[in-house]
């Protein structure tokens, strides 16, 4: 994955040279993705090419840690491995919880965590390692945080696409949490695929975007752990174009044909839409927390702005304002909830 300029001309393998660059276009699996029929489905179902994704994934690693925060995408990972009798070698879920006032709350975004993920747990008893950390416990001074101590306030130069403060956590998860032997597989339900309509064209289309590929700290690899999505990636490309053409049969269907939606009613709702086309949760949501408005401030760093004389805060403060400075148009965007993110060339479904 890298950036390119509009004209071809430049290229960046660091998001920020991008963001300074101007318009860009991001180069993800390009010239595989060219030479994939776009326009049919694989025969197979989804459930099938989700077990076969899983089953792959066991076999290339030796060790799997699977992120589960409770939200749609990876809970329906999660049920993939446990109903398919697949293993895996850890769960691990991520939050502020010695923060909360109260258990059950969703005051720093752990709504999910109280509600979703400890009860499915608890229900499912997954025989393996389950791992809850605690990220808030790290952030009472910058130097427990190797971004910080590495950059201070020019953070924001290599955290990836959300410069939330959470995402510093993820970025050197294997401090946080320790090493685990072989090939490590740090496993993410990213992401949702993304569906479009041409009007000019009358067509419908998808690209990908780095929002879900370069989050959670923008470190694909650290060590002997390597960020696996398992939607959106090479090796799951089928499932990409199984689920865009289910989204497909459900826009011409209802959008076009018998005009149940308007389509910007669809784009308004499509979350919610495709949620019950590409996923058939056996464990459906019970409770899901809201989402964050901006790349720069999630509901996540609640607990942070509670604590304005910490030296975390003052040091996040700071970069933030030489952000401000050094990428105006980027900030102002993330701060209208105009999120900074690049896309690759389109692929056409019809």
């Amino acid at each position: 994955m890298f950036y390119y300029s509009d004209d071809g001309q430049r290229v960046h393998r660091s998001r920020y040279d991008a963001l300074r660059d101007g318009p860009c276009k991001l180069y993800f699996h390009d010239r595989e993705f060219m030479g994939v029929d776009w326009t049919t489905a694989p025969s197979a179902s989804l459930p099938d090419l989700y077990r076969r994704r899983a089953e792959e994934i066991r076999r290339d690693y030796d060790y799997i840690i699977l992120a589960y925060s409770g939200g749609h995408d990876s809970s329906n990972m999660l049920e993939t491995f446990l109903y398919n009798d697949i293993p895996v070698d850890e769960i691990l879920t991520v939050g502020a919880l010695s923060r909360d006032d109260r258990t059950g709350s969703d005051e720093n975004h752990n709504g999910e965590l109280y509600h979703q993920v400890f009860p499915t747990l608890a229900k499912l008893q997954p025989r393996t390692r389950i791992t809850v950390a605690d990220y808030a416990q790290y952030f009472d001074r910058p130097e427990n945080l190797p971004l910080f101590a590495e950059h201070g306030p020019e953070f924001y130069k290599h955290v990836g696409s959300m410069f939330s403060i959470n995402h510093v956590f993820w970025r050197d998860l294997r401090k946080f949490i320790g090493d685990r032997q072989g090939r490590v597989a740090l496993l993410f339900g990213a992401d949702k695929p993304a569906f479009f309509w041409d009007d000019l064209e009358q067509r419908a289309y998808t690209t990908f975007s780095d929002g879900g590929l370069a989050d959670y700290g923008g470190r694909p690899v650290d060590g002997n752990f390597e960020r696996v999505n398992f939607y959106t990636a090479l090796e799951g490309v089928d499932i990409i174009r199984r689920q865009l053409h289910d989204i497909l049969a459900f826009f011409q269907e209802h959008v076009l044909e018998r005009r149940l939606f308007s389509v910007a009613d669809f784009r308004t709702h499509y979350t919610k839409i495709i949620h019950r086309l590409i996923y058939r949760l056996r464990n459906p949501l019970t409770f899901e927390s809201k989402k964050a408005s901006s790349s720069v401030v999630s509901p996540r760093d609640t607990f942070l702005f509670r604590a304005i004389d910490s030296g975390i805060y003052k040091l996040f403060r700071e970069g933030i304002y030489r952000m401000r400075d050094d990428i105006p148009d980027v900030v102002r965007g993330a701060l209208e909830r105009r999120h900074s993110v690049f896309t690759t060339r389109r692929y056409y479904l019809t």
